[in-house]
């Protein structure tokens, strides 16, 4: 704003063809107390807001992975202007004596959120940051994550998973795979004939090539339709090759037993 000011006023006296050397200097003073006062101005400006700002606490996201609908979020909280870190509230009450996890930690529309899972992740001091995951079954398009009573408000992507209809039997046993929903960074698994004396086994895919167990993030179970949902993540994105399938179960002897189906994400 000063450098446009100044060249309006000499632009002015070019045009008025002020040569007087008496009238100039008063003409520079002028110009130079009000370019003072402009300054002070934004000066006084720069600290009301910085004074607004010093008086607000907030939460910082540090880290998040999207594997949508799946999140895995890291927060800490902020004092404004400062920068300075500050500890989040524990609670022993939840955990045991020994373990302090976050106290106040909300997800909402709760309706929504699935397996919320928390805990104090900080490196420095514990509990300087909170990491909390969760499945995002409801497909709401805003998260609000409510720590210590601070808010952060997260909107989610908007995916179409492709869905592939398989309705694969696993050999001698009720349960069917039924179809899968194809996320960029998730797989999504329905599995019905699940009764309650199965829905306990476990559950996993196998990546053959890099011979790799993979568990679920979060599962649920529906126990009126007999039916199994499996949420797998892949944070660095699903494998190209096909994965197997596996559920492990121990026969009348004790003995593990394996049943496989082959899923091809493509």
């Amino acid at each position: 704003m000063r450098r446009i000011y100044l060249i309006l006023f000499l632009a002015v006296l070019a045009m008025s063809g002020c040569t007087n050397p008496e009238a100039a200097p008063e003409q520079t003073k002028v110009m130079e107390e009000s370019n003072s006062e402009a300054e002070s101005s934004r000066e006084n400006e720069l600290a009301e807001a910085e004074g607004e700002i010093a008086e607000e606490t907030y939460l910082n996201l540090t880290e998040l992975v999207d594997c949508t609908p799946f999140y895995s979020m890291s927060f800490q909280k902020v004092e404004g202007g400062t920068g300075r870190l500050l500890l989040f509230e524990g609670n022993t009450e939840i955990s045991d004596q020994n373990t302090v996890g976050p106290d106040q930690v909300k997800v909402e529309p709760e309706d929504a959120v699935w397996e919320l899972c928390y805990a104090f992740g900080g490196e420095e001091a514990l509990a300087d940051t909170v990491t909390l995951s969760f499945w995002n079954r409801g497909e709401a398009e805003t998260i609000r994550v409510l720590l210590d009573g601070l808010e952060y408000e997260f909107s989610c992507p908007r995916i179409n998973p492709k869905e592939i209809r398989l309705g694969q039997k696993l050999e001698d046993t009720r349960i069917v795979l039924e179809d899968v929903k194809l996320y960029p960074n998730a797989l999504l698994l329905r599995l019905s004939g699940v009764d309650s004396e199965s829905w306990d086994k476990t559950f996993f895919l196998l990546d053959e090539e890099k011979e790799e167990k993979i568990l679920p993030a979060r599962s649920a179970y529906e126990k009126e339709a007999e039916e199994m949902y499996l949420l797998f993540a892949f944070e660095n994105g699903i494998p190209e090759k096909p994965l197997v399938f596996r559920m492990k179960d121990n026969d009348s002897a004790g003995e593990e037993r394996f049943y496989d189906l082959t899923i091809n994400p493509e």
